[in-house]
């Protein structure tokens, strides 16, 4: 049995333990560096304590932008996401570039649930400063 401090919200998910975020106001884009980042279909976006992240695929809902595959293929394969860009700076890493996010699982009837991770980044466009 695992034991959490109070302040600690988790739930499993595909053996995965997730800490739930409180849902804060970010944008689905920003300015940094006069670089616009922001989500795209294709993006590869890892939720913290997750084994492994997915690319973003499209969504044909109205209430969710893309959807996240889980990586598996029986059960949930995907799940319906929004983006939000909660970091303040690029991370360079390994040469990419990576920025901090907030994942919104949307809720079909049940509640949303907010996680954060990161996403990398390609194709950005140069907007200037």
């Amino acid at each position: 049995m695992l034991v959490f401090p109070e302040d600690y919200d988790s739930f499993t998910l595909w053996s995965m333990t997730m800490k739930i975020a409180n849902k804060k106001t970010y944008p689905k884009s920003k300015i940094i560096n006069g670089w616009k980042v922001e989500a795209k279909v294709g993006y590869y976006v890892h939720p913290d304590n997750w084994r492994f992240g997915e690319c973003l695929a499209s969504s044909d809902w109205e209430d969710a932008n893309y959807y996240l595959p889980t990586g598996y293929d029986f059960g949930i394969k995907q799940i319906a996401t929004n983006i939000y860009i909660s970091g303040g700076k690029l991370i360079h890493k390994n040469g990419s570039i990576y920025i901090r996010v907030q994942v919104e699982f949307v809720g079909d009837g049940d509640p949303n649930t907010y996680v954060y991770g990161v996403m990398k980044l390609a194709d950005m466009d140069y907007v200037g400063e």
